[in-house]
């Protein structure tokens, strides 16, 4: 999978509930790993404990993406930008979801053109559909979108069957339903109370199949599989050799075309409401 961009949110921090930290030399494993199968790169952040400079450490050839944590004006934009290490980081997004809101599109083009003229790629995390619209004819056109998508939220894939965009500036992340896709069938069932019960009935409603692992599982690999012939990028959290070997075969064996997509993307309603969920 040449499009895999391995997320290492996880690997030296207690992101969303981890409790296990790898040591340096596992982290350098996997590093390793990755650049000798060839995938596309590695996502970090400055926030994600020291997982940016243990990956840097460790890197040879690979570049990664990172980010730059939330900042307030050009200076503290500037101050940030200062201590990239351009030298191993080759995309950097703006790790601020209030970005938009916080600032017009003149000056964020200001800060994507400082970007680019220390040879990086400028990118940007959305969230929803009206950010994406906002910035997408303002902004410079090699700015990239990190937009989540998962078998219950296909949102952006509705929206770009009806609006033209450069498949290679949209890169998905979050297909894993923040790992509910991963829970046994009678943790499903608990996890699925009364008020959430709308969750399950527009699931089943729409892809005729009972939500439980098996569907779940075969559903997600298969939107995989689907979205990288597309051209997309994508980010996914895995945290051991093991996990990265298992995801890249279940994608290998999957069968896209088990699935009706385009229907299935066309007449979805989104029905995330997973940061709901007791996971």
């Amino acid at each position: 999978m040449e499009n895999l961009i391995v997320g290492s949110a996880g690997w030296r921090s207690q992101y969303a509930g981890n409790k296990t930290i790898l040591t340096k030399e596992k982290v350098k494993e996997i590093v390793n790993f990755i650049e000798e199968k060839g995938y596309k790169s590695i996502d970090t952040a400055p926030s994600y404990g020291d997982s940016e400079t243990v990956i840097l450490d460790a890197t040879k050839d690979l570049r990664v993406s990172s980010k730059l944590n939330a900042f307030n004006d050009i200076n503290e934009f500037m101050y940030q930008l200062e201590k990239i290490d351009t030298r191993k980081i080759n995309t950097l997004y703006f790790h601020d979801q209030n970005l938009i809101d916080k600032f017009n599109m003149k000056e964020i083009n200001r800060f994507v053109e400082e970007i680019l003229k220390i040879g990086l790629i400028p990118g940007l995390s959305i969230y929803d559909i009206e950010g994406l619209n906002k910035s997408k004819n303002y902004l410079n056109q090699k700015v990239l979108y990190q937009v989540p998508l998962n078998i219950f939220d296909l949102k952006f894939l509705k929206y770009l069957s009806k609006n033209k965009l450069d498949s290679e500036r949209i890169i998905f992340r979050s297909l894993f339903s923040r790992g509910l896709v991963f829970l046994s069938n009678e943790r499903i069932k608990k996890v699925f109370k009364k008020d959430l019960i709308d969750i399950k009935d527009k699931f089943e409603s729409l892809y005729k199949l009972p939500l439980e692992k098996k569907s779940m599982e075969t559903l997600t690999y298969s939107l995989i599989k689907y979205i990288t012939k597309k051209g997309h990028d994508l980010i996914i959290g895995l945290d051991s050799i093991l996990e990265i070997e298992y995801f890249t075969n279940n994608v290998d064996i999957s069968d896209e075309d088990a699935f009706n997509w385009p229907s299935l993307i066309k007449y979805s309603e989104t029905i995330n409401r997973i940061e709901d969920l007791d996971l």
